[in-house]
């Protein structure tokens, strides 16, 4: 990125040329007199809110997004369980040898 041209002497006119320029370094403050619009970028650093009401908000978001992945979690961990079983029981259902060994080795006698 370009190094940033201070004017000498700092009037209102050289800062909107400076900010009609292009977009503005990341900065966290524009200089005085720019007007931010216009094609002017200005980059400020994202913090997070200390007033009550937002934590609240941003706790209950928060909360119901927690509760909505583990409730589909879970749901879908059951129907992958059912399907299992189902596959299963077919497997087992249409092949008679396969049955046999497997329930062979639980009614065997010694």
């Amino acid at each position: 990125m370009g190094k940033l041209i201070v004017p000498a002497h700092g009037s209102m006119d050289d800062w909107a040329d400076l900010c009609r320029s292009g977009p503005l370094p990341d900065i966290k403050k524009p200089p005085s007199g720019c007007a931010i619009g216009g094609g002017s970028t200005v980059r400020r650093e994202a913090g997070i809110p200390t007033d009550s009401f937002s934590l609240i908000v941003i706790g209950a978001i928060a909360l119901v997004a927690f509760w909505l992945v583990f409730s589909l979690v879970r749901k879908a961990f059951g129907l992958v369980l059912l399907v299992a079983l189902a596959i299963g029981a077919w497997v087992l259902w249409s092949n008679p040898q396969l049955l046999h060994s497997v329930t062979g080795a639980f009614l065997a006698t010694p």
